[in-house]
């Protein structure tokens, strides 16, 4: 089970991410820089809170091979949108590579506090 749940875990974080990103459109009911801003953000929050979630073992190897394809993307979703007309929408991928550092800062143990670093 334990093999299974290491082949799965950064899928699972990019269909979170998927899931996440809809969510994170209903800021634009404020505005259309909030609900970019939001998406990206959750994005990249759920992209890494369900890889650790489903990883077998949360440490921080696991926790740094979700951050860094989560900011890579986000900065790459910046630079492609920059090169489009409508350059409001790089705030998303701006938005998912700074909640991605913001994940960077934190030990996995603290992303997760009541649990253990290793789950049995």
């Amino acid at each position: 089970m334990d093999f299974l749940r290491w082949v799965i875990y950064i899928p699972c974080g990019f269909i979170a991410a998927l899931v996440g990103g809809w969510v994170g459109t209903a800021g634009a009911r404020f505005s259309e820089f909030v609900g970019f801003t939001t998406s990206g953000a959750f994005s990249a929050a759920a992209f890494i809170y369900v890889g650790l979630v489903v990883a077998p073992k949360r440490t921080n190897i696991v926790k740094w091979t979700l951050i860094i394809p989560s900011c890579l993307l986000g900065v790459v979703s910046a630079i492609g949108e920059s090169l489009s007309e409508d350059k409001l929408r790089m705030s998303i991928g701006i938005s998912m590579a700074f909640c991605s550092i913001a994940f960077a800062g934190m030990p996995a143990k603290e992303i997760f506090p009541n649990n253990k670093t290793e789950r049995s």
